[in-house]
């Protein structure tokens, strides 16, 4: 499974995939649409978007 393959993936799973597969540095970053958002529209927050800079991976999460 590429890093790619957890969008989607509530936050928690597709960070154990990661680590799995990856001993880089992991960075968690929210979108600015959760901090306009008065009522989350999910419970937990998935996964958006994945990008790898070579030493750290950078993981972008939203509840909406």
């Amino acid at each position: 499974m590429s890093k790619y393959d957890i969008i989607g993936f509530p936050l928690e799973e597709g960070l154990n995939l990661l680590k799995k597969q990856s001993s880089n540095k992991i960075e968690i970053k929210g979108t600015t649409a959760d901090r306009k958002l008065k009522e989350p529209l999910l419970f937990e927050p998935r996964i958006v978007r994945c990008t790898d800079t070579g030493s750290i991976i950078t993981v972008v999460v939203s509840y909406f």
